[in-house]
């Protein structure tokens, strides 16, 4: 029987999509979307009609989630560290895991003493700006360099400074990791691609075939990009600065062991997620540093 009311097209909703704990979830949030009301209202009228378009969006929707398109990418946002984000096919779907790395962050530039000028932050590989965004909007004293080498990643990650009513605090810079920006920095987070080739080729479908290669792919060992930041850092990160880097689950050793050439004789930490998993390289203490006067860019 065709579905008539709020609640059948929830249901016909989560039988339509892959089976799993997700799906009632996903078929809320996408018939919330195409009938641009909350989730609340829904629940709130579940005998209530559809209109005919709110129907051809959610029918359309399904379709495209039962093609593994992420949903973020269906609904247009995510929301991270509390904030909305705009996303599309131009960046990567922002991680809950990448909030751990805001936290850390927020706890360490808590605890710096800037000599009168502002706390100076560089979002490397910004993508959709959610942790330089996240940052600023958590820390109104810092000011955030977020980078990418992609244009239309940095259009997004500008358009959500504003939707989050950050943008006086931040400046953005297409680069090449650190090749364009100076420094110095009070801290260094990137969220680099850093998926192996073979690990890339066994990506499920709704990450190989719809987020983007560029912000993914880290080369053969997955390391391509953490190597090359390291090397730049070196000369951006102030004496006792933090470099914070996301890394792969089976990368620890081997980025601990460029981030000790790169870093000698300074505290290099492998941090693990909340699910256990290595995560993080944290490189932290004082960075061969020789420029007396911070720039900004070159």
């Amino acid at each position: 029987m065709k579905p008539r009311s709020i609640r059948e097209w929830l249901l016909w909703g989560k039988a339509a999509l892959l089976p799993g704990e997700s799906a009632a979830l996903e078929s809320r949030v996408l018939l919330s979307w195409a009938s641009g009301r909350p989730q609340e209202r829904l629940f709130a009228h579940p005998e209530a009609r559809l209109s005919k378009d709110t129907k051809g969006r959610f029918q359309a929707a399904i379709r495209r989630r039962q093609a593994h398109e992420p949903l973020a990418y269906i609904v247009g946002e995510r929301w991270f560290y509390g904030l909305r984000f705009r996303v599309n096919p131009a960046v990567l779907v922002p991680r809950p895991e990448s909030e751990e790395l805001v936290e850390y962050a927020v706890a360490r530039l808590r605890r710096a003493e800037p000599a009168g000028t502002p706390l100076r932050v560089a979002d490397v590989g910004c993508g959709s700006g959610a942790i330089g965004v996240a940052l600023a909007h958590t820390l109104p004293a810092v000011r955030i360099i977020a980078i990418d080498v992609s244009a239309p990643s940095l259009a997004v990650a500008c358009l959500n400074a504003r939707l989050n009513h950050v943008s006086q605090q931040m400046q953005f810079i297409q680069s090449d990791l650190l090749a364009a920006v100076m420094g110095p920095f009070h801290f260094i987070a990137a969220n680099l691609p850093y998926v192996s080739q073979k690990e890339y080729e066994a990506l499920p479908s709704d990450i190989h075939d719809y987020e983007p290669r560029l912000a993914l792919w880290g080369g053969k060992d997955g390391l391509l990009f953490i190597k090359k930041l390291l090397r730049q850092a070196r000369t951006r990160l102030l004496p006792g600065g933090t470099l914070m880097a996301e890394i792969g689950w089976q990368q620890g050793e081997a980025a601990q062991r460029l981030a000790q050439e790169q870093f000698p004789g300074q505290s290099i930490q492998i941090r693990h997620d909340l699910a256990g998993q290595t995560r993080f390289l944290v490189v932290s203490g004082k960075a061969e540093n020789k420029q007396a006067t911070p720039h900004l860019t070159r």
